[in-house]
């Protein structure tokens, strides 16, 4: 894949610290992996970090949880607050698909929220609306507005 950047007279490449290629960022809580972020390319910022194709994994104990794809994605270093950006998708271990357009991971809360329109599928039903949180499993969800679902079953107990 090719990436052509035009750019005019006045404008320039924003200057980065580092560039990683295929690398991955992993936080640890007293030797247990909690999450995973990986990306195609990694630009650092100094403060943040700005990547492209990324993947992210939470995890419950030795277990994935669910993962999270997208587009792009920001991550500051000091809080390592997350934002997931373009074309999202979470998926969880058993199966329970979130699509919107942003997604962000609060790390301090252990929260997944957006502003923005989801749509949870599980099996046959399909739950949309505007405004989302959660935990990263999707165990706990909320929806703010504008709520509607289909299908013959709960979505989740």
């Amino acid at each position: 894949m090719m990436l052509l950047i035009a750019l005019s007279s006045g404008d320039s490449i924003p200057p980065f610290e580092q560039m990683l290629v295929r690398s991955y960022i992993l936080s640890t809580h007293e030797g247990h992996y909690r999450w995973k972020m990986e990306a195609d390319t990694i630009y650092d910022y100094g403060k943040t970090y700005m990547v492209y194709g990324l993947k992210l994994w939470f995890f419950e104990g030795d277990r994935v949880s669910s993962t999270i794809v997208a587009d792009s994605g920001l991550m500051d270093k000091s809080t390592r607050n997350m934002r997931a950006m373009g074309n999202v998708l979470v998926v969880t271990y058993d199966s329970i698909r979130l699509k919107t357009d942003v997604l962000i991971w609060d790390e301090g809360k252990e929260r997944i929220y957006t502003d923005d329109t989801v749509e949870i599928v599980q099996g046959d039903r399909v739950l949309r609306g505007i405004g989302f949180e959660s935990d990263p499993s999707l165990q706990h969800i909320v929806i703010r507005r504008q709520v509607y679902g289909e299908g013959r079953e709960r979505i989740s107990e």
